[in-house]
């Protein structure tokens, strides 16, 4: 191939790299009166590039979710429709390929106790759930996961609250589907957050829990409690 030739092509790949990314990044920033035909549009868009850019647009996507945590309904939406257009792809391929990934994200972010990432992915799965992404009893196991945190022997009480917070902030997101879908299990779920929030005792009131260490490696000497 001629070495102009290639330089001509090179810029106009990465242009269309950059055009993807920011139309994903952008998806409903400046109004919403339109937001459901520009997701339509992006999606329509984002169908067309994903045997070349398959990788690109679900990086980008998880990347938002990570970054822009109050848009996580549009990205839910967005791969919602991704999923119910797959354009030649085997039916259930796309939502398979976007809960694998971000399976993986949200496991590597537990394992390095990277607590903006864990909430932001958490909030993510349930808004795929809410989106017909993901199933409902996939989204409330990991809820249900999460909260056991709380039962762990000797578990920190910063470790216990913070997991049960992200618990209560994901079903407040997928309140109305649970309660529609899984209504016995989501009110079990409910439940447990509540009789655990029973059992805090005087010292989780005096400091703020959610600021100290939670991570499993943190021993009980390096966390404090300010005495009432």
């Amino acid at each position: 191939m001629p070495v102009n030739k290639r330089a001509r092509e090179e810029p106009e790949e990465e242009s269309i790299e950059k055009r993807l990314v920011n139309l994903i990044v952008r998806i409903g920033d400046r109004s919403i009166a339109d937001l459901n035909s520009h997701l339509r549009g992006l999606a329509a868009a984002l169908t067309a590039e994903l045997p070349t850019s398959r990788t690109l647009i679900y990086d980008t996507i998880l990347d938002c979710v990570r970054g822009l945590q109050p848009k996580a309904p549009i990205y839910g939406a967005l791969c919602g429709l991704l999923a119910a257009n797959p354009q030649g792809e085997p039916d259930g391929v796309v939502a398979a390929d976007i809960v694998a990934q971000l399976g993986r994200e949200l496991q590597e972010a537990l394992d390095v106790h990277a607590t903006f990432s864990i909430r932001a992915f958490c909030r993510f799965a349930i808004e795929l759930a809410n989106a017909r992404v993901a199933s409902v009893d996939s989204a409330l196991a990991l809820l249900e996961t999460l909260l056991a945190v709380t039962a762990e022997p000797g578990v920190l009480p910063a470790r216990a609250e913070w997991f049960a917070c992200v618990v209560l902030d994901s079903l407040a997101l997928g309140g109305e589907v649970f309660t529609r879908d899984a209504p016995e299990r989501s009110a079990a779920l409910l439940g447990a957050v509540r009789a655990y929030a029973a059992t805090r005792g005087a010292d989780a009131l005096s400091a703020p829990a959610l600021l100290l260490p939670y991570g499993g490696a943190t021993r009980p000497g390096e966390v404090t409690h300010t005495a009432p």
